[in-house]
C-alpha cells in the first residue's frame, strides 16, 4: 500500500510572523512607557520626601529661635536678628537661589538649607510671619515666649 501525504503546512506564514512581531513591538512600547513613568513618579516622590524633610528641619530650627528670642530686628524683608537670653544673636536669611540660612554668634560657618524657594520676614509684636515667595506663597506666624511675656508683665 502507498501512502498518500498530504501537503500540510509546518511553521509560520510571513505574514503571521510579521504580525507576531509588530504585536510584541507595541506590547515592549507600552511597557517601557510604563517602566519610565514608574521609575520618574519614584525619583519625583523621593525628590519631595527630601524638599519636605529639609523644610521641616529649617523651621523647627526657626520655630526654636524666635520661640526663645527677647527681641527680633528685621534687617530687611528676607533677613532677621534674633536676640536670645545670655546675649545669643541668631540671623536668618533667605538667599535669592532659594536657600534659608541660620548664623548663630560664636559658630563659625551658617548652616544653610537649600532649595527651599524665597522666603520674607515680618515682626508685629511678639509674632514673627514667614511668607513663601512663588506660587506656593504660604504663611507661618511664630510667636517669641519670651517676648510675649514680657508684655503680659507690663
Amino acid at each position: 500500500m502507498i501512502a498518500i501525504r498530504s501537503r500540510q503546512s509546518r511553521g509560520f506564514s510571513l505574514l503571521e510572523a510579521m504580525l507576531f512581531v509588530g504585536m510584541l513591538a507595541f506590547i515592549s512600547t507600552v511597557t517601557a512607557h510604563l517602566f519610565r513613568t514608574t521609575v520618574r513618579t519614584w525619583h519625583d516622590t523621593a525628590a519631595r520626601q527630601t524638599a519636605h524633610t529639609r523644610f521641616d528641619t529649617a523651621l523647627r530650627q526657626l520655630r526654636e529661635d524666635v520661640w526663645s528670642a527677647t527681641s527680633i530686628t528685621i534687617t530687611d524683608k528676607h533677613a532677621m536678628l534674633l536676640h536670645g537670653p545670655g546675649g545669643v544673636e541668631v540671623g536668618w536669611r533667605s538667599l535669592p537661589s532659594g536657600a534659608l540660612t541660620r548664623m548663630e554668634t560664636g559658630t563659625s560657618a551658617p548652616r544653610e538649607w537649600d532649595g527651599l524657594g524665597e522666603f520674607s520676614f515680618a515682626v508685629e509684636g511678639p509674632n514673627v510671619t514667614v511668607t513663601q515667595s512663588g506660587d506656593r506663597g504660604s504663611q507661618v506666624v511664630l510667636t517669641s515666649q519670651a517676648m510675649q511675656l514680657e508684655g503680659a508683665a507690663r
